[in-house]
């Protein structure tokens, strides 16, 4: 008998559960994105690795640029705060970021900096914006920046109003380089300042403590948050153990018989492998779908991490379902299949 060609209630049940896990642990994850998101904005993009210093070199626009030059291998952005208004900011990225919650268009890619552009993102609110020829521009000391994109979430936040600037094009007019800096990303803020204070001089620059303020109140929750993580995980972990020691405890029979009847273990278990993989993956792909149906802009918002947990989870299927296989051959002996033939 072949044990991929029928599928029963027990099977059902299987993909049952495993469609529910997928789609519960995709809405737990739409949760901490749009919490995100919400962080991001309501901190003015900040997260919570930023690192805040003040410079006081009023002729520093150099140094920083050699900076720049010296960390082009690290993942940061630089935030220069109140460009002569609070809300203009320069901004500089080593990266591209797809984690920056917009309304429309898109920020800032590496590839936008020191090839002599003007380019801005303003917040969703800010209303002084020219259009030109089927483009927007905004109006900075009589230069125009093009408007790539717009910044925008559900809620209202701080960012709304606020215009950034491609901080290479603020340096081509000579701006003041004194003030307040926020380096932001997956590097150490720390070591990158090391790197700066290396360049200006211990007497140029200056780290500015954070006093619970901004960020680090915003963020303080992230132990609570990955602990439901990790707890959700293991639930998610725990129910698929126990479906599948269900499902295999219900063939039982099934594979007594074939021991009974001289199949070999490894096509009993091989054919059983491919019935589960089978029946997962289309039960994990249906759970995957109807979370896409109902959460589609969020996918496309973040769709490079949904894919990456996609794969992983077949992965992960995959690694499980050959342990899950060794175990039910080591318990399904042949000498134990008799005993359960006899039982039943």
């Amino acid at each position: 008998m072949n044990i991929r060609k029928k599928i029963n209630t027990d099977d059902l049940l299987l993909g049952i559960v495993v469609a529910l896990t997928i789609l519960m642990l995709l809405i737990v994850s739409s949760y901490f994105f749009k919490k995100n998101e919400m962080d991001k904005l309501t901190n003015g993009l900040y997260s919570s690795t930023n690192f805040r210093f003040s410079m006081k070199e009023s002729e520093g626009n150099n140094s920083l640029h050699k900076f720049i030059k010296q960390t082009k291998q690290s993942n940061y952005i630089l935030f220069k705060e109140n460009i002569e208004k609070p809300n203009i900011r320069g901004v500089y990225s080593s990266q591209t970021l797809n984690t920056i919650p917009m309304k429309s268009g898109r920020f800032f890619q590496k590839e936008d900096f020191f090839h002599n552009k003007k380019l801005a993102v303003v917040g969703k609110e800010f209303k002084d914006i020219e259009n030109i020829s089927g483009k927007k521009f905004v109006n900075y000391k009589g230069h125009k920046f093009e408007v790539i994109g717009t910044i925008g979430g559900e809620v209202k936040s701080e960012v709304d109003n606020i215009i950034y600037l491609n901080l290479d094009a603020l340096w081509d007019l000579n701006i003041n380089s004194t003030g307040i800096y926020v380096i932001d990303g997956n590097d150490d803020g720390e070591k990158l300042f090391s790197t700066l204070e290396s360049i200006l001089g211990k007497d140029s620059v200056f780290p500015i403590e954070d006093k619970g303020k901004g960020s680090k109140r915003l963020f303080e929750n992230n132990f609570i948050d990955n602990s439901m993580i990790f707890l959700l995980f293991i639930i998610a972990l725990m129910m698929n153990i126990l479906s599948t020691s269900y499902w295999i405890y219900k063939k039982r029979i099934l594979i007594s018989i074939q021991h009974f009847i001289g199949h070999k273990s490894f096509y009993i278990y091989r054919s059983l492998y491919y019935k589960y993989i089978f029946i997962s993956i289309c039960s994990y792909s249906i759970g995957f779908v109807l979370f896409l149906i109902f959460n589609i802009k969020l996918y496309n918002d973040h769709i490079y991490t949904y894919n990456k947990l996609f794969f992983i989870g077949i992965l992960f299927m995959l690694i499980f379902t050959i342990g899950i296989c060794i175990v039910s051959s080591c318990i399904y002996t042949k000498k134990n299949c008799i005993k359960v033939l006899k039982s039943n």
